[in-house]
């Protein structure tokens, strides 16, 4: 739902189509969905599972699920051991900005609301990877990734925030580990969310994320999104910091991400702003409640076409955390009060309904179109290496193929799939059109198609960069000439 400019364009009865809903011209995603092919190189490991019942998985509580405890551990990587200066200047400005608070060296000693500051061995603190850095690097060039992978010391700073309720305490964090960071020309680590800031990067992303006492929930956590054998998780990392539960969608398809994103963005601030869960883990969810100005005005940013309601009814249910979660509670998001067949197309369906759907353009073509046969030929050939590329995620991107689905009258509707699995010649995907003669078939149902009747594919490698639809440059051509 970004503000760049997508077509969104179902071809009826033809080889058409533009790109398949979800897509963008930049071959964005959701303004904060991370890859997550890698993990940290201390990624906590998954707590027990959640208490379910015997009819399946327990709601979320009633109430506020705002907890007092909560923890930013917070730490500078070094391109040297720690001078015994620099640990005593940390904990002489811990004291100066939090007086009254236990400082201690040691994490155990800090109880509740204390502050520990250490300089561990770098071999139990070990930095991030050049090649985790690609990934969960924040403002770093490849120099500096190279650099901070190659850190010898490490300082850190575990803040324990219990009785923190306006986050004063979160940013001060954050400004003492911006100004020791900057005296020393150090990298800071987030260790709850899992990424690596230059000092610039740490202020625009974390120290900025406050409108006078509240905060800004979206610059405080991250949503990792990745592939599991077909299956797309969307979960997040940093709640914690804001006495929140993490949440999950278990299943996101890809053209889904950027509106999920939205409203996992959404829900964690209504809920941080007050909002309570009703019984059955039912969340009234109101965009144009949210007090925070500048995630209100992210939204509006990314969704100008927005005219849906703004408003709905979420699903919260105790989760069980899979390898790799966060050291939390952990909630996923359901879509249970609204239509479809599966999760996908109810999550939809209610993207459609609080966002508001963007329509599809139906286009028309002759069933034997010369031009266009002819990029269904270039396609066919091609086929064999966007299967190497689809099985080995070389290069990383997203792909999308063109296949035709029988009308309801008859005829054939060619809409975008995008591409889950490919077992032989066969292509597993959702769909990311919404159908205009398929009644059957809904936006984000699973389906299955056959590569031999491919006749475009769009290959978006997330940097800005796009391979192939051919047909929708033809099409787009055509429609401009004919004006």
């Amino acid at each position: 739902m970004h503000s760049t400019a997508r077509l969104c364009v179902v071809l009826a009865l033809t080889l058409g189509a533009c790109k398949p809903r979800g897509s963008t011209d930049t071959g964005e995603r959701a303004h904060r969905a991370e890859a997550s092919a890698v993990s940290s190189s201390r990624a906590l490991a998954a707590p027990s599972a959640s208490a379910s019942s015997a009819s399946g998985p327990a709601f979320a509580p009633a109430g506020s699920p705002v907890v007092a405890a909560r923890e930013v551990e917070l730490a500078l990587y070094l391109d040297g051991p720690v001078p015994p200066s620099l640990l005593a200047k940390a904990k002489e400005a811990v004291g100066k900005v939090a007086p009254g608070v236990t400082v201690s060296a040691e994490p155990s000693g800090t109880g509740t609301t204390g502050v520990a500051v250490w300089a561990p061995p770098i071999a139990d603190f070990a930095p991030p990877t050049e090649r985790e850095l690609e990934f969960f690097g924040r403002g770093l060039t490849p120099e500096q990734r190279k650099v901070a992978a190659a850190s010898k010391g490490a300082l850190v700073m575990d803040w324990k925030l219990d009785g923190d309720p306006s986050f004063a305490r979160m940013r001060l964090a954050h400004e003492v580990a911006r100004d020791l960071a900057k005296s020393v020309h150090a990298f800071v680590w987030d260790d709850t969310t899992r990424e690596l800031f230059t000092v610039d990067d740490l202020v625009t992303r974390r120290i900025d994320g406050f409108q006078g006492d509240l905060c800004e929930a979206d610059k405080h956590f991250v949503i990792h999104y990745y592939e599991d054998e077909g299956r797309h998780r969307a979960v997040t990392l940093g709640l914690s910091k804001m006495g929140l539960p993490d949440l999950v969608v278990a299943d996101v398809p890809p053209n889904l991400s950027e509106g999920v994103t939205i409203l996992l963005d959404a829900a964690a601030q209504e809920l941080l702003e007050g909002r309570q869960i009703l019984p059955g883990g039912k969340l009234e969810l109101d965009l144009t409640a949210i007090r925070m100005q500048a995630l209100q005005k992210k939204i509006a940013d990314s969704s100008p076409e927005l005219r849906g309601s703004q408003k709905g009814t979420l699903t919260f249910v105790v989760a069980t955390p899979e390898k790799g979660d966060a050291d939390n509670r952990l909630w996923e998001l359901r879509f249970d009060g609204y239509p479809g067949a599966s999760e996908p197309e109810r999550q939809a369906a209610a993207l459609t309904s609080i966002l508001g759907k963007q329509p599809d353009k139906v286009t028309g073509a002759d069933k034997d179109d010369p031009e266009l046969a002819a990029v269904t030929a270039r396609v066919q050939a091609k086929l064999g290496e966007l299967r190497r590329r689809f099985k080995t995620k070389t290069p990383a991107g997203r792909l999308s193929v063109k296949a035709p689905f029988t009308t309801d009258s008859g005829g054939i509707e060619w809409m975008w799939v995008e591409v889950t699995g490919w077992d032989g010649p066969s292509i597993q995907g959702t769909l990311a059109n919404d159908p205009d003669q398929v009644k059957s078939l809904k936006l984000g149902a699973k389906v299955v198609v056959k590569e031999s009747a491919i006749a475009d594919y769009l290959w978006d490698a997330g940097d800005g960069k796009s391979e192939g639809g051919e047909s929708v440059e033809v099409l787009m051509r055509r429609e401009k000439a004919a004006r």
